[in-house]
């Protein structure tokens, strides 16, 4: 597995399908952009996020399918990172060999502040 920059036209039709209920969509989003996801809304969404600092991140696996999604920021002054907005396939992480854009397998995690002065 790979972390490589979020590539708009490469990734977006991948990861929007990847959570396809309300409710959990609201959770991971925390409601800063509709459901479902647009395009033109997440891209407002990164280009916000980017003039806070943050970046945004997808794990590919060994076929170069994309099976992660992560924005991650840091704190300059105390030299502390987030990672947030934290989306990976389910199935990347059982073992399984099936296709990454396939919906309706997600897991979430919440966000982990790390200090990164060693």
């Amino acid at each position: 597995m790979k972390l490589r920059a979020f590539d708009i036209d490469k990734d977006f039709d991948v990861i929007r399908n990847w959570i396809t209920d309300a409710r959990t969509y609201a959770m991971w989003s925390a409601n800063r952009i509709g459901f479902p996801m647009e395009r033109k809304e997440f891209e407002d969404f990164l280009k916000r996020q980017r003039e806070e600092g943050d970046s945004a991140f997808a794990a590919e696996n060994e076929d170069e399918r994309i099976v992660g999604f992560f924005l991650y920021g840091k704190n300059e002054e105390t030299m502390e990172g987030m990672l947030k907005f934290i989306v990976v396939r389910q199935e990347r992480l059982s073992g399984s060999n099936n296709n990454c854009s396939e919906p309706n397998t997600f897991i979430l995690f919440g966000a982990k502040t790390s200090n990164l002065t060693g």
